[in-house]
């Protein structure tokens, strides 16, 4: 997606330049739809700009974040849910991933969580929410 978007902006850009040319070389009347596409074309680079830099930023992140987690600190996580401290687990890893579907999957454990403390969800209930979470955990550092 990257790379479609950079040619994107070379082809507008180019697309600028040869307007600039055909505006200088316009008459007064035909000098304003020329600054209307150049508008609408400097507005068209400014939004594949920011695509690209979010990209980019997208990219750096998740490799940064999947690096950052040595095996070392992968094998304590598997160890504090192999013995069922789940939510320990859960606020080690969130330090380390931003991963959209981790955060969902952790709110949701986090939130039964706070009810079984409360009292308000049954110990099996809350055994089957922290096995689903252990479960996703596991495969999430594999």
């Amino acid at each position: 997606m990257l790379e479609f978007f950079k040619e994107q902006l070379v082809e507008v850009q180019e697309e600028l330049k040869d307007l600039y040319k055909q505006r200088r070389n316009a008459g007064v009347e035909a000098r304003g739809s020329y600054d209307n596409r150049i508008s609408m074309l400097k507005k068209e680079l400014a939004n594949l700009e920011q695509e690209i830099a979010a990209l980019r930023t997208q990219k750096t992140t998740n490799s940064t974040n999947e690096n950052a987690m040595s095996k070392s600190e992968k094998q304590d996580i598997e160890t504090l849910v192999r013995a069922g401290q789940t939510a320990e687990a859960v606020d080690r890893i969130v330090q380390y991933s931003n991963n959209r579907k981790l955060s969902l999957i952790v709110a949701n454990f986090r939130h039964h969580h706070e009810q079984y403390v409360r009292g308000l969800l049954t110990y099996r209930d809350y055994t089957v929410e922290a096995n689903k979470m252990n479960d996703f955990l596991l495969d999430f550092l594999i």
